[in-house]
């Protein structure tokens, strides 16, 4: 009981440090719309990975056949990032105190969630990421126990 705990403390620390496109996206969203889209920005990640993490967990040999895809995955993750990076390269810069303006309405809260759900879950690093996490967990218990199981299947 003790041992998952810190296992699961040390997970949340290294979730807390990960340093990818999201977390730049996300200092982006907070300065320029401020607290509440950020807040729905991170919400969407945070539902991105609790979606990664069920699939994982209990359709591991689903997500191990989306190795096939890896390129799919990996060419519309970066199509999705060169997107975001041309729109606020071509975007013009106005960074100024009095012209923050936070639209707090329910399709921009929408429309911020979607974002970050979708840079997340295009981002392969972020499959790759709990496919590590199932690995690590699946060969810890096989070393605790006779069998393992992933999912609800015994291997």
């Amino acid at each position: 009981m003790i041992q998952a705990l810190i296992s699961g403390i040390l997970l949340g620390c290294v979730l807390a440090l990960a340093v990818g496109p999201g977390f730049f996206m996300l200092i982006n969203t907070s300065i320029k719309k401020g607290f509440i889209p950020a807040a729905m920005f991170a919400t969407g990640i945070l539902a991105s990975d609790a979606m990664f993490a069920f699939l994982t967990y209990y359709g591991s040999s689903i997500v191990l056949d989306l190795k096939n895809m890896g390129s799919i995955i990996g060419i519309s993750g970066g199509l999705l990032l060169m997107g975001f990076g041309a729109f606020n390269l071509f975007k013009e810069p106005v960074v100024k105190a009095s012209n923050i303006e936070m639209d707090l309405s329910s399709k921009a809260s929408f429309i911020d969630l979607l974002k970050g759900f979708s840079m997340n879950s295009l981002n392969p690093s972020v499959i790759i990421f709990w496919l590590g996490v199932v690995a690590t967990i699946s060969g810890h218990e096989s070393s605790t126990s006779g069998t393992v199981q992933i999912g609800r299947a015994h291997v």
